[in-house]
């Protein structure tokens, strides 16, 4: 059964002065919906629309999923307010037929409810921390700084490091650190004239630290200044190293998302542009005195629901598409 149909049903049992109720979880899961998204809610509400129907909480973001149950009714006609849904209560409204089976339904949505409601954790703060690096928790290759020179090159030549830690094997803690020996540490000892044998002959200061715990603004910092820094965790163990590359790609990865929903917003705008604000108001109940007087004051979501109303839709003349696949790709 299509959401459609289901939809059709519930109409005709109005249609026949029967009073209709459904979980919200059902209503989606006819439309094959799990979630509560703008397109979703865009969709039934559209359907009920056309059949001449609605409900009581609306199907919105908000509505309730098991209880109370959505109530729906003819366009046009009023709930009073003593059969208003409030609950279970609302369920022995006069003239309404409700089996016992129905009631115990109710009784126990509303008790997984409670325990979902006192279950489900809250969600997660998005923060930026030296932890989200993808190289802040990575096996560090580290050098004696009695090693020979030879060594460190063919050890940094081997893996295609710049750079190596001068430190004892294994996880030393950040007092175990001596420096670094690079590329550049070599070429500037030979550039003065020296032949290092060893490490410690050729080696670069110590890099600054920064914890698994501190605000990516510490690696900003830092990075100002240094080549790369050092990563500890707990007991000041080293456990990484960022380098400018890092974070030149972590940011690379948080704002490339952005760039293409920022074309892909301007590719709407240039495709309903076609219809003219005026239309666009009218069909989507939007108020020019609001601030709507061209299609670059709509938001992305009033973008999207151009694509969801099939009027507006026929207007763009995108014949080589069908409408719900390509507005759920948009959502």
């Amino acid at each position: 059964m299509s959401g459609h149909e289901y939809l059709m049903d519930i109409k005709k049992e109005l249609d026949g002065s029967r009073r209709q109720r459904r979980m919200g979880e059902n209503i989606l899961a006819a439309f094959g919906f799990t979630r509560r998204r703008t397109s979703t809610v865009a969709e039934i509400n559209r359907v009920m629309e056309e059949l001449g129907i609605a409900s009581d909480p609306p199907i919105d973001a908000q509505m309730p999923l098991r209880t109370p149950r959505v109530r729906f009714r003819l366009i046009g006609q009023s709930v009073p307010a003593d059969q208003a849904d409030t609950g279970i209560s609302a369920l022995a409204v006069a003239g309404d037929s409700v089996t016992t089976d129905e009631v115990a339904e109710e009784e126990a949505a509303a008790v997984e409810v409670l325990k979902e409601q006192l279950t489900t954790e809250q969600p997660a703060l998005i923060e930026f921390r030296v932890g989200n690096f993808p190289s802040a928790e990575k096996d560090v290759e580290c050098i004696a700084p009695d090693a020979t020179v030879k060594n460190a090159y063919t050890v940094m030549r081997k893996n295609k490091y710049s750079q190596l830690v001068v430190a004892p094997k294994g996880k030393p803690r950040y007092s175990d650190v001596k420096g670094l020996i690079s590329d550049r540490s070599i070429t500037d000892a030979h550039m003065k004239g020296n032949e290092p044998t060893y490490v410690r002959e050729c080696m670069e200061p110590k890099p600054p630290q920064v914890r698994l715990t501190d605000d990516i603004e510490s690696v900003i910092n830092q990075l100002g200044k240094n080549d790369i820094v050092l990563v500890t965790g707990v007991g000041d163990l080293l456990v990484g190293i960022i380098t400018a590359w890092d974070l030149q790609n972590q940011f690379a990865g948080l704002a490339v998302p952005f760039s293409i929903i920022a074309e892909i917003e301007s590719r709407l705008r240039i495709a309903v542009s076609v219809i003219g604000i005026g239309p666009i108001c009218d069909l989507l109940s939007l108020q020019k005195a609001d601030g709507y007087t061209s299609v670059s004051d709509l938001t992305l979501g009033e973008l999207t629901r151009v694509l969801q109303n099939p009027a507006l839709w026929s207007q763009l003349h995108i014949e080589n598409y069908d409408r719900e696949p390509f507005v759920d790709a948009v959502d």
